[in-house]
Parts: structure tokens; C-alpha cells; sequence
């Protein structure tokens, strides 16, 4: 299939490959994301991340349509945080939902990579982000154990 070169009128030149409309790569990132979150039985799991990765794609190709796509594509990192903000919870002394909002967060990043054309940029992102929620809790947890602080079980 072949590519179609837009020509705005600020001398850039957005190139839309076909093969881009629909492309999966996004969305199976965010499922990668996912899949490690709903094990846990977060509330943004396999679904939320999936979407939230092919939404940011989908919103990164469109805006290569518009005369500024530069505006549309940085209203994504704040719609996303917005999103985010409605998963942190506070419970007495304690927050609950900063990893669950930062995992969204990074799953939009990777969803932007992949709807510009970098999939193997994100594919290395979504592993680095799944890596660091599995690795890091380990770690997090060990260092609560020394400290004398309860493990976490929920992130």
C-alpha cells in the first residue's frame, strides 16, 4: 500500500502510510502493559491500557491531517493525566494509585511512539514499563522489609 503525502500550509509534510489506519502495533503494546496489571487486579488493566495506547495512536495520526499537528498530539499527555487523576485514591494516611496513574501514563507515551512509526522504540518501551512494575515491586517490597514498612501488595 502505498503512502499519502499531505502538504500544510506550513511547509511540513505529513505522510500517511495506509498501512498505518488500523495498525495494531499500539493497541498490542498496551495489552503487553496490560496483561501485567489486570494479573494484579488493578482497576486499569488489560482493557484501559489498550485503549489508552491505540486512543494516543489514533489521535497521533490524525493530527498529521491538520495544518498544527503539534497541538493536538501535546493535549494528550493532559488528557492522560486527567485520566490518571481519577485512579489515585487516598486511604487515611496512604495514596493508592500513583503506579496504577503512571503505568496509564506511560502506556499513552508508548501509543504516541508506535502512531508516529516508532514501533520498535515503543515495543522496547512497553517492555522497559512492564519490567519496571514487575522488577521494581520486588525491590520495593525488599526495601520495605529492612525499613520495617508493610509490603505492598497492590502494586
Amino acid at each position: 500500500m502505498g503512502c499519502l503525502i499531505i502538504k500544510p500550509r506550513r511547509r511540513q509534510k505529513a505522510i500517511v502510510c495506509a498501512t498505518q489506519i488500523g495498525q495494531p502495533i499500539p493497541g498490542h503494546l498496551g495489552c503487553v502493559i496490560g496483561i501485567e496489571r489486570q494479573f494484579r487486579h488493578h482497576e486499569a488493566g488489560l482493557k484501559t491500557n489498550a485503549l489508552v495506547a491505540a486512543g494516543s495512536a489514533m489521535f497521533v495520526m490524525m493530527a498529521s491531517f491538520f495544518t498544527e499537528p503539534d497541538r493536538i498530539v501535546a493535549q494528550i499527555m493532559p488528557g492522560i493525566g486527567f485520566l490518571g487523576a481519577g485512579m489515585i485514591m487516598r486511604d487515611g494516611l496512604h495514596v493508592r494509585g500513583l503506579n496504577t496513574a503512571a503505568t496509564l501514563w506511560c502506556s499513552a507515551s508508548i501509543g504516541t511512539l508506535a502512531g508516529t512509526g516508532h514501533a520498535i522504540v515503543a515495543s522496547i518501551g512497553a517492555l522497559v514499563i512492564v519490567s519496571a512494575n514487575i522488577i521494581l515491586r520486588a525491590v520495593a517490597n525488599w526495601v520495605d522489609r529492612r525499613i520495617g514498612s508493610p509490603p505492598d501488595t497492590r502494586s
